[in-house]
């Protein structure tokens, strides 16, 4: 929920703040929408939906950039992005579609995926 978007939000400022990649503004961007929706408590749905689709964003602009060419060129920056925005990714959808039957089994496969 709202607490687990705040701790995304400070762990994605703290890896932002030792890299500098492609990647960076995106996930700058859903930083920052991570931490509106923990300001909120998540009580702002449309704020919500937007964090979502900013991680699906990030998540697969990272996804290309890792499986673009050999895996030591690819910069470290997109690792961490690419696991920030697939924990954010999760967290906003198991709060929107949690109890929804067969949707936390498939999202914690995307994290095992990821």
């Amino acid at each position: 929920g709202a607490m687990e978007a705040a701790g995304l939000a400070r762990a994605l400022t703290e890896t932002l703040e030792r890299e500098d990649f492609p990647g960076r503004s995106a996930a700058r961007s859903l930083c920052r929408m991570l931490a509106a929706v923990a300001r909120t408590g998540g009580a702002d749905k449309a704020q919500e939906t937007a964090a979502l689709a900013e991680a699906r964003a990030l998540q697969g602009a990272s996804h290309t950039a890792l499986h673009i060419g050999p895996w030591r060129d690819v910069h470290p920056g997109w690792r961490d992005a690419h696991t920030l925005a697939s924990l954010a990714a999760v967290s906003l959808e198991l709060r929107r579609n949690g109890s929804e039957p067969g949707s936390a089994p498939a999202l914690v496969r995307e994290l095992d995926l990821a």
